[in-house]
């Protein structure tokens, strides 16, 4: 008989994919670690794809950890632009369960939140650790027992000098990849090494007048001539609770040029600066956490018996919302996989190929040529959006059997796109794209909170927008820029083997 699935680590990844199979009835094993802290983790802003598969894989038990995410706003310069995802106004209590079967675009924008992680990751492995189909070894694994003739996992050794065999396994173990190291894969790397800094700010007591900010993820591109460093910044409000880091590049923003107490301190006033006060909503501040890390993509995400699951097979930049995104896809293609590993492993690895072109775009925002003309931005919004759009037929089908969504139309429109020109922008999406100039805060207080007036908004965009862009465009002929309206290529610097 053979050995039970196993899944190796008990993060996030690990303990999706268990609920996975304990939904299903599939008895399994789960080695991993003690019971997480309740603290701050990465992680936190979600994507349409795990909007769909959190709301279905986890349940209403889980919804008391969910904050209603209706847009991403991102300051550059002297320019800010915010692209509209949901209604901002919604009850999450009155949304139902969704059925992915049925799902359809409106039914996922709905549904598109921040988690709070800190304080559902020990509530889901509680809860893991107590499903009569997870057999849970609490142990350190030691290493990994690998045929490469069969391309197959064949034991894994635990701390403790036992070994265990091995039927299907499931690597949850991130950037260790303990299955990846055993089979000697090669990982390419697809950013520089990066410092992440983050912490969280709190308050005693509810917001009664929440301020626009309030209701999404606000990215900044931090600049030397305005912020004193170069990075990317995120502020996620997780209720009472707010999430702020930076991603800087480790070589020129290392410990001994910078210290994690001075780059909070830079983000925190970058954003007081652009009119999000968090240091007066949110006046106390918890420990700064950080860590070292690149970006990467390894040779192969599947064999023979064996998945990398999540963050094990790789990672793209964080403003793309794809991390907890890859971790349920493994987890709702889990089941499938057991039965067919060759085709659903392959469908997986195509999957989270398509979210390099997210990675791509945010790479150039980062490491190269950062928008510096209003036109540049709207571009920058447009292609993000045709992202979402090309991405989504795919979550579907993989998430529900028959969605009502015509994939076979959306997959068409955004082919013809694909060029994410004025056409396109003028087809919809100056309609949910708002590119301001940011002078002072009040730029931010007057303009950006009238996205709860839905259509006067959508309507002063679509005006706007025209307006904007093709000023913007006609300014730079004039004074004869050529090489406007471009976000630069990757930098070659960002690839690299090991």
């Amino acid at each position: 008989m053979a050995p039970p699935p196993t899944i190796l680590g008990s993060s996030f990844t690990g303990l999706l994919i268990s609920r996975s199979l304990s939904r299903r009835g599939i008895a399994h094993t789960v080695i991993g670690g003690p019971r997480p802290p309740q603290s701050p983790r990465l992680g936190e802003s979600m994507s349409e794809g795990s909007a769909i598969a959190l709301w279905d894989l986890l349940g209403p038990s889980y919804r008391r950890f969910y904050h209603a995410k209706s847009h991403v706003s991102l300051a550059c310069g002297k320019l800010a632009g915010m692209a509209v995802v949901a209604e901002p106004g919604r009850r999450l209590e009155d949304l139902p369960p969704i059925d992915p079967r049925t799902a359809a675009f409106g039914d996922v924008g709905a549904r598109i939140v921040h988690v709070d992680r800190g304080r559902l990751d020990p509530v889901l492995y509680d809860e893991v650790r107590a499903h009569p189909c997870c057999e849970f070894i609490e142990s350190r694994i030691q290493a990994v027992d690998f045929d490469p003739d069969l391309d197959r996992v064949t034991a894994v050794r635990l701390d403790d000098g036992q070994s265990r065999p091995i039927g299907m396994v499931f690597d949850a173990t991130g950037y260790r990849g303990v299955v990846a190291a055993a089979a000697k894969l090669r990982h390419r790397h697809l950013s520089r090494l990066q410092r992440v800094v983050w912490m969280h700010r709190s308050r005693d007591e509810e917001m009664i007048d929440q301020p626009w900010w309030h209701h999404g993820t606000n990215l900044i591109r931090l600049q030397r001539q305005y912020d004193g460093v170069d990075g990317i910044a995120w502020m996620i409000p997780l209720g009472r609770e707010v999430s702020v880091g930076i991603s800087v590049d480790a070589h020129t923003h290392g410990p001994e040029v910078v210290s994690e107490v001075m780059l909070a301190e830079a983000v925190v006033r970058a954003y007081d600066r652009r009119g999000m006060p968090i240091s007066r909503v949110f006046p106390r501040a918890g420990a700064a956490r950080h860590l070292t890390h690149r970006y990467f993509v390894r040779g192969r995400a599947y064999g023979a018996n064996w998945l990398l699951a999540g963050a094990t097979y790789g990672q793209v930049w964080f403003p793309t919302s794809t991390g907890v995104a890859t971790s349920a896809l493994a987890a709702y293609l889990a089941p499938a996989f057991l039965e067919r590993p060759s085709e659903v492993g392959a469908q997986y690895a195509a999957q989270f190929q398509s979210l390099r072109p997210f990675h791509d775009l945010i790479g150039r925002l980062v490491e190269n040529n950062p928008p510096v003309h209003m036109d540049q931005m709207y571009r920058f919004w447009g292609a993000w959006i045709r992202g979402v759009l090309e991405r989504l037929p795919e979550y579907l089908r993989i998430y529900g059997e028959h969605p009502k969504v015509r994939t076979s139309a959306i997959r068409v429109l955004t082919r013809v796109i694909r060029g994410h020109g004025l056409a396109w922008l003028g087809a919809g999406a100056f309609l949910t794209i708002r590119v301001q100039r940011v002078i002072s805060p009040k730029d931010w207080e007057t303009v950006f909170p009238t996205y709860h007036a839905r259509r006067r908004f959508w309507w002063g965009n679509f005006a706007g927008g025209w307006v904007n862009y093709l000023g913007s465009r006609l300014a730079q002929v004039w004074r004869g820029d050529t090489g406007a309206g471009r976000l630069g290529p990757a930098s070659n610097e960002t690839a690299g083997h090991q």
